[in-house]
């Protein structure tokens, strides 16, 4: 029986990102972009339950075309955290119920366009920090994020 987690990712993929061209594996969502693949996870949280609104975390990741995947990548990637490090937009968690369904799918999608955007602009110092190996906060050290309250300087 799939649960809210499951019919929210097929909701969020079927509505919003199939038709930008994500391809979806379970709560796994990918787009090549030539230079590097997007990736976007829906993370349950390990105290869901059917009693309560479905809790998750946005997880997002970078890989770069053309360079070996580290065998210790989260998510196949070659780096990847929160979306609340790339947008302001996103929450640190967010929750989910079939009353709330369609607002916070249509909420997701917005916070995976703003992630979207920022690869687009940045793809390429991220992978120049990939391949001098500087990381801040288990991330890309990007002198455009702002490690301190998350999201991009303004």
């Amino acid at each position: 029986m799939p649960t809210i987690g499951d019919s929210f990712a097929r909701q969020l993929h079927q509505e919003h990102l199939k038709a930008l061209g994500f391809k979806k594996i379970r709560k796994n969502f990918s787009r090549d972009r030539g230079l590097y693949v997007e990736h976007f996870q829906i993370q349950g949280s390990a105290w869901n339950d059917a009693s309560s609104p479905w809790v998750f975390y946005l997880n997002c990741g970078i890989t770069f075309s053309g360079l070996p995947i580290p065998t210790h990548a989260y998510m196949g990637t070659h780096a990847s955290c929160r979306a609340s490090l790339f947008t302001r937009r996103a929450n640190a968690q967010d929750e989910v119920t079939l009353a709330t369904m369609t607002e916070v799918v249509d909420y997701t999608c917005q916070v995976i366009i703003d992630v979207s955007a920022y690869f687009d602009q940045r793809h390429n110092v991220l992978r120049e920090c990939y391949l001098d190996k500087r990381y801040k906060y288990a991330f890309l050290d990007d002198p455009e994020l702002d490690f301190k309250i998350g999201g991009l300087r303004q």
